[in-house]
């Protein structure tokens, strides 16, 4: 398949050549600034398209994985135990036994957790990392998820529970090699994780930790991309953190572990949708196209997203409201103002819908579209259109 007009729409596009730089840029910025061993895990929340997840494998890229099904579903793709992190806050006692007991990456979020392990420990040596819950808001103010509520996730520094925590882990015999300390958040800025690493080092040495750490799990949330204008960068973010981080005497022989989910995946794929009517209503040029906006903005937010026309040479219309094919009024991808004027057959590409869409991908009203990887000038389905006869299993 050479030409977009050939591809069946709607469907997602993802660029390899777009994917393979993002990974480069991200190994290569971390590789500079940190001089013990790296380790780069994919968010597979973000998106668990099977293909992707082959290809980052194949790259060398951890599954960061926060389910039982994408714990199994990594392993079942080939991911060996050893090349998945296990975050989230529920692990059933036979995955997390699964996952310890096989060499996985594992950060505990709960007391239940640990003590779903005490019986386990008694028979083998169990390492596990935790994750650590302080007030980030504190430090950052205005710029985390959450604002003035608590991150739900870890185990609470201010009211004893880490060390509580390190204890119990230390009565059963549970080893505790790593801490995570990732938190979401809105500015996604670089002072962000410069906290993130000042507070690693604080309790590293507060719970004199340093002689058994083996990693510190810094997270995601990163920008990234080519076009990140006014963003911060790959390597800004890889010297915020580690010159942090660096100060540590041992630092050499600690493994750095960051999860980037949306920062690799969301620039190299587009939506691409085409013209199935013209209407003009009051002043308003109606432009249906055979997509949804569920398929590129499942949570309608209503984002003016960036894109890509392929019509003829055609007069500029003043308006025309791009709506999806469904019988929501709110179906409305894009607003487009003094553009060439669309006509049925025409394309619609819509860039940076990577990340959080494919995810989503619902059975409501249209089924999941295709989906294909560019790679130069050559384009592969790597997932074909659900119908209707997936409804009747």
């Amino acid at each position: 398949m050479k030409n977009i007009d050939k591809l069946q729409t709607p469907c997602y596009l993802i660029d390899e050549d777009e994917l393979e730089y993002n990974i480069n840029r991200i190994k290569s910025s971390f590789s500079k600034h940190w001089r013990g061993p790296l380790c780069i895990g994919y968010s597979v929340k973000t998106n668990h398209l099977k293909w992707i997840l082959e290809y980052m494998k194949d790259k060398g890229v951890f599954a960061e994985v926060v389910s039982r099904d994408e714990y199994l579903y990594s392993r079942r793709l080939g991911f060996s135990p050893s090349n998945i992190i296990f975050n989230g806050p529920y692990k059933d006692k036979e995955i997390l036994e699964q996952a310890v007991s096989n060499g996985s990456i594992v950060n505990l979020d709960s007391f239940a957790e640990i003590e779903s392990l005490k019986e386990f420990s008694k028979s083998k040596t169990i390492e596990v990392g935790l994750r650590i819950n302080f007030d980030l808001e504190k430090m950052c103010p205005g710029e985390t998820a959450m604002g003035d509520e608590p991150s739900r996730f870890g185990f609470c520094v201010e009211n004893g529970e880490f060390e509580r925590a390190l204890k119990l882990c230390d009565k059963y015999s549970i080893k505790v090699v790593g801490i995570h300390v990732h938190q979401s958040t809105k500015t996604r800025s670089l002072k962000i994780y410069s906290a993130l690493a000042k507070q690693a080092i604080r309790y590293i040495r507060e719970y004199d930790l340093e002689e058994s750490l083996k990693y510190i799990d810094i997270g995601g949330g990163f920008f990234g991309g080519r076009d990140v204008l006014g963003k911060p960068t790959f390597d800004e973010y890889a010297t915020a953190i580690c010159e942090e981080l660096s100060t540590l005497d041992n630092s050499e022989n600690i493994q750095l572990i960051i999860e980037p989910g949306a920062s690799v995946i969301a620039t190299p794929i587009s939506y691409i949708s085409k013209v199935i009517d013209i209407k003009d209503v009051r002043q308003n040029r109606i432009v249906t196209v055979d997509g949804s906006i569920l398929h590129i903005d499942p949570f309608i937010t209503k984002r003016q997203s960036s894109y890509k026309l392929y019509s003829g040479e055609k007069p500029y219309k003043d308006k025309q409201v791009i709506c999806g094919s469904t019988c929501m009024e709110n179906d409305r991808l894009i607003y487009l103002k003094q553009e060439k004027a669309l006509d049925i057959g025409d394309i619609i590409q819509i860039e940076k819908c990577g990340s959080y869409t494919m995810c989503y991908n619902s059975c409501f009203i249209n089924l999941p579209p295709a989906v294909y990887a560019k790679k130069g000038k050559e384009y592969i389905k790597v997932r074909e259109a659900w119908n209707f006869e997936v409804l009747l299993h």
